[in-house]
């Protein structure tokens, strides 16, 4: 699991969202704005969102 302090029940949440898991009001908002990003009114297509995702998450090197 993750390195950063988090809840004990937090084993089935990947390293980022179980790093949230202290604040209960933080999970329910990243999904929120991740929802508003990814799903939400944009000029571009939830596909080139997608793809921008991977590739800013290739750069940080983050395994998701």
């Amino acid at each position: 699991m993750t390195w950063v302090a988090h809840a004990p029940d937090s084993e089935h949440l990947s390293p980022f969202m179980a790093s949230q898991s202290l604040n209960p009001a933080a999970p329910p908002a990243h999904s929120a704005l991740y929802e508003a990003v990814v799903v939400g009114d944009s000029p571009l297509s939830r596909t080139e969102r997608e793809f921008l995702a991977v590739a800013v998450s290739a750069v940080n090197t983050a395994h998701y």
